[in-house]
């Protein structure tokens, strides 16, 4: 199994949960967000607009410049100012792990070695034998050359290194992790099912009969 193959499997899986849960496909939701918040935000900023001007001003900046420091929006805008439409997608979070990780793998296959557990333990283990925190083996990463991107935060690192290192000893296994923000929004916001992971049994045959090709 290829990087790319094992990537693919990840998002086929995902589509069919977001296309039984909600009609539209993973890799689709970014742009139903976007079309959802589009259709909505005209009635919200009308709404907006007229509590605005029942109050004496055109603008809610203006009515904002109107309050001191201790005062607050009126109850009727704060609940208003609530229901703004906003449809945020899980997909370009768990891509970028995605893509993340499989360059990282590639790092990996890059350096040669004929053991990639090998190479991995060289860079996340300890001269004591123990292994290091995620925080360490990203030092050690870039210590030989390799960079992250700048805008990963401490979540999306994690799901990288776990994404890529499915990918390198257990490609088989990466279409059933967890969503990439599931640990924020949990499960629920990748409508996720996990009746269709198959048994300790059929996985192990799975992982077996499928292993890493570069």
């Amino acid at each position: 199994m290829t990087l790319d193959e094992a990537i693919r499997l990840r998002l086929d899986r995902f589509n069919r949960l977001y296309q039984a849960a909600v009609g539209h496909s993973f890799e689709e939701d970014e742009q139903w967000c976007k079309e959802q918040e589009e259709k909505l935000m005209p009635a919200w900023e009308a709404e907006l607009q007229n509590e605005c001007l029942k109050l004496g001003f055109a603008t809610l900046e203006d009515y904002r410049n109107s309050l001191s420091e201790e005062e607050d929006y009126s109850p009727e805008i704060r609940a208003i100012l609530q229901k703004e439409p906003r449809f945020l997608s899980n997909y370009p979070y768990d891509k970028f792990c995605l893509d993340e990780a499989k360059r990282l793998a590639e790092f990996f296959i890059g350096l040669g070695q004929d053991n990639l557990h090998e190479s991995w333990d060289k860079f996340c283990k300890k001269e004591d034998g123990t292994y290091c925190n995620n925080f360490e083996f990203v030092k050690n990463i870039e210590a030989a050359g390799y960079h992250f991107d700048e805008t990963h935060s401490g979540n999306t690192m994690g799901q990288t290194l776990l994404f890529a290192q499915c990918l390198l000893f257990h490609p088989i296994y990466l279409q059933y992790l967890h969503g990439a923000l599931a640990q924020l929004t949990g499960d629920e916001g990748y409508y996720d099912d996990r009746t269709d992971l198959p048994s300790d049994e059929d996985i192990h045959k799975l992982d077996a009969e499928n292993p890493l090709t570069f």
